[in-house]
């Protein structure tokens, strides 16, 4: 099998992957949306997503490849895993809709890549259906940000306001956590980049996150609290996980 073909063929197992993982998200999450549209909106993707399989697989079925039933199972399991986690916290909705979001977004950078592989293999069926489904995904997105307002309301709404400031102050620790994954992440991929342009921009990401960092930490300060180590540390390692993990692909730049 040429080279392009067969990026194209392990990409497309990639992406099947992740869709199973989504549809394993959202059986449950409509229920834990809190929110009518959010709700509805769940729903309707999860439609969306069972064609995105299909079409994914009859991508892959073209290829005379069979699925990776490992990787499925793996990915199936971290999407139930995930829900359960939601399950467990306060503030469901809102934590929803943001991993919600962040899921659509790799998604939808996904297929993108996947539709640059198709062309460079010569095949476009697989350049249309990357198409169709990236643009279903950018619309999920649209449809998601319209409900930010919503989740945040069910998630807050019986918040006493005499409770407010702890509660801008665990959210405040929640960002400046991201900030220190993205941090170390970054740092990892623009060393492993293989590219000028896009080590240049992991590298202002790796600067920008760290300002961030700053910025949320001082303002914590100015709350009379201080970031929490434990999140720090938890996704701070988290990052050098998922570089580690990318180092072993052959298409990790891609990744």
């Amino acid at each position: 099998m040429p080279g392009n073909q067969k990026e194209l063929v392990h990409f497309l197992s990639d992406m099947y992957s992740v869709e199973q993982q989504a549809l394993a998200q959202l059986v449950s999450a409509p229920a834990l949306a809190g929110d009518r549209q959010f709700s509805n909106d769940l729903r309707r993707h999860y439609a969306e997503t069972e064609q995105h399989l299909r079409l994914v697989r009859e991508r892959l079925d073209s290829h005379e490849k069979s699925v990776s039933i490992l990787k499925t199972a793996i990915m199936k399991a971290g999407g139930k895993g995930f829900l359960l986690f939601a399950l467990t916290q306060p503030e469901t909705p809102g934590k929803l809709v943001v991993h919600a979001y962040s899921y659509e977004a790799m998604e939808w950078a996904g297929y993108e890549i996947l539709r640059r592989f198709a062309h460079l293999a010569d095949d476009p069926q697989t350049v249309a259906v990357a198409l169709t489904i990236r643009d279903q995904e950018r619309s999920m997105m649209e449809r998601l940000e319209r409900d930010f307002g919503a989740a945040e309301e069910v998630s807050h709404g019986t918040l006493h306001p005499e409770d407010m400031s702890h509660h801008l102050q665990n959210h405040l620790r929640e960002a400046h956590a991201l900030e220190i994954q993205s941090a170390n992440f970054t740092k990892q991929a623009r060393e492993t980049a293989k590219d000028p342009f896009f080590g240049e921009v992991c590298n202002r990401n790796f600067e920008t996150s760290r300002e961030h960092a700053r910025i949320l930490e001082q303002r914590l300060f100015l709350l009379g609290a201080k970031p929490s180590r434990i999140e720090d540390n938890a996704l701070g390692f988290g990052g050098w996980n998922w570089s580690f993990f990318f180092k072993l692909h052959s298409d990790t730049p891609a990744k």
